[in-house]
């Protein structure tokens, strides 16, 4: 209750807007890459995933008040309904997916989306499916998912070179392993628990984890472009955690 209280409140850099939506500063989600002081990838704003985990927050308030017994605060459930209903304003009908940041509107084809599009009751299933079928096209490799679309002038294949140089490329392209299964939860969303869902997660898993077979363990990125040669950490907890929930998931 005290973290949604305070999200509630607007400041300078992190906090609710008048429409219930959580408004960021340039460097404070998740991709955080900085280049003497310099974000890489700035995103102030509001940011697609932020904003879905926010109201997904909201809903989980609900159910626990619910789960014990307890009265809930009124505006609480009409803030949740205040993010839904504001909620929308993310979809890019240029590009068939979400914008990556609103209010500061950045149409860049990133993977936060998603994590937003896997959250219940936010977004209409042909959204979802769209967003799935965006994500494959231009972000999906056999070890994760790029941070950027190939199709973007930013975009950096290859991490590598200097300090500065590996920072520039951290969120613009480079694969993040654990991005796998936020995708397999939006598979799964999108499609049910058929069977061929579920094979479909498994074969987009195998590369992962044959590699873990081999290394036993995954590392924390690879490159966008072919070959992929890992790098970053050697072994990085969230890339082998997302694995494991993942394939667990799809083994039921």
């Amino acid at each position: 209750l005290e973290v949604v209280e305070r999200y509630s409140r607007s400041g300078e850099d992190f906090g609710a807007d008048e429409d219930g939506l959580i408004i960021s500063g340039p460097a404070l989600t998740w991709m955080d890459a900085r280049v003497e002081t310099r974000p890489v990838t700035p995103r102030r704003g509001k940011c697609c995933e932020i904003n879905a985990l926010w109201y997904s927050a909201l809903r989980r308030m609900e159910c626990f008040a619910q789960a014990l017994r307890v009265p809930l605060d009124p505006g609480i459930a009409q803030l949740a309904k205040r993010v839904q209903s504001s909620y929308p304003r993310f979809w890019n009908s240029e590009n068939g997916c979400l914008f990556d940041v609103i209010d500061h509107e950045d149409a860049s084809i990133r993977p936060n989306q998603i994590i937003a599009a896997a959250i219940p009751d936010l977004l209409p299933d042909v959204m979802r499916r769209s967003i799935l079928e965006v994500v494959e096209r231009e972000l999906l490799t056999p070890f994760g998912l790029r941070t950027l679309s190939p199709r973007d002038p930013r975009y950096a294949g290859r991490y590598s070179g200097g300090p500065s140089e590996r920072d520039s490329s951290y969120h613009q392209g480079t694969v993040w392993p654990w991005l796998i299964g936020p995708y397999i939860d939006l598979l799964l969303a999108v499609n049910g628990r058929t069977a061929e869902a579920l094979k479909s997660g498994l074969e987009a898993l195998r590369p992962l984890l044959d590699l873990a077979d081999e290394m036993g363990t995954i590392p924390e990125i690879f490159d966008g472009d072919l070959p992929q040669n890992s790098g970053g950490c050697f072994s990085q907890a969230w890339s082998v955690g997302e694995l494991l929930r993942a394939y667990k998931e799809l083994q039921g």
